[in-house]
């Protein structure tokens, strides 16, 4: 059966990359996926865009990111943190460092060094290829994968994947929709994450094709989509 992954926690009942998400995403899914960015002061934290408020995450320190209310009264999030409290739940963590953020570091070093927190039941992911790069050569022994924007085919990320010695490729769930099958049957040396998907019978499609993991905003629904599909 796929794996269930709550795409930021639990956004369902609690706002994105909240401690609170994660750890209501324990009940109802396998795995969760959150994105990381640093500080001003190079704290890793919990934030999928670049500004958290009115505040550049990169330009601020932690300790006034910590003041801010992200919704609901739930606060930024540190990435050590967050791991510490899931346990041994596993993580899908995308590394955000994109060229056209304010936050890219051509260095990889604050990648690298997030990276490196990850567990042996983690998967480190990032649409930033040449990032993933740098992970992989400074982590061998972590699990990583490639994050592929929906107009990239599938048979280039499957082969950029393969030859950067990564375990996964994780799309957009467009990219299987005409032969999901097929396209799975053609990688499956290769783990295989679907996003964002949150109506119930494009999720049994591709559990039925036989992906690896399915990323929604609405982990509890999709479980019980899928149950019972092998």
């Amino acid at each position: 059966m796929s794996l269930v992954i709550g795409h930021r926690g639990n956004p369902a009942l609690f706002p994105d990359n909240t401690l609170a998400g994660f750890m209501s995403a324990i009940e109802v899914a396998d795995m969760a996926e959150l994105d990381v960015r640093h500080t001003a002061d190079g704290i890793a934290v919990l934030s999928h865009d670049p500004m958290i408020a009115d505040r550049t995450v990169v330009e601020t320190s932690f300790d006034e990111l910590s003041l801010l209310d992200i919704g609901g009264g739930h606060q930024v999030v540190r990435f050590d943190d967050l791991l510490d409290a899931v346990g041994n739940f596993p993580i899908n963590i995308e590394i955000k460092n994109h060229p056209s953020d304010p936050d890219y570091d051509s260095s990889h070093r604050f990648a690298v060094q997030a990276a490196g927190l990850a567990r042996a039941n983690d998967m480190v992911t990032s649409f930033d290829w040449p990032t993933m790069q740098a992970i992989r050569s400074a982590h061998p022994s972590i699990r990583t994968g490639l994050l592929v924007a929906p107009d990239q085919p599938f048979s280039t990320a499957a082969e950029a994947a393969r030859a950067g010695g990564h375990q996964a490729i994780s799309l957009h769930w467009t990219t299987l929709a005409d032969q999901p099958s097929t396209l799975v049957e053609s990688a499956t040396d290769l783990e295989i994450y679907v996003w964002t998907v949150n109506d119930p019978d494009v999720a049994r499609a591709l559990a039925t094709s036989g992906v690896t993991g399915i990323i929604s905003d609405d982990p509890a629904a999709i479980r019980d989509a899928i149950e019972g599909i092998p």
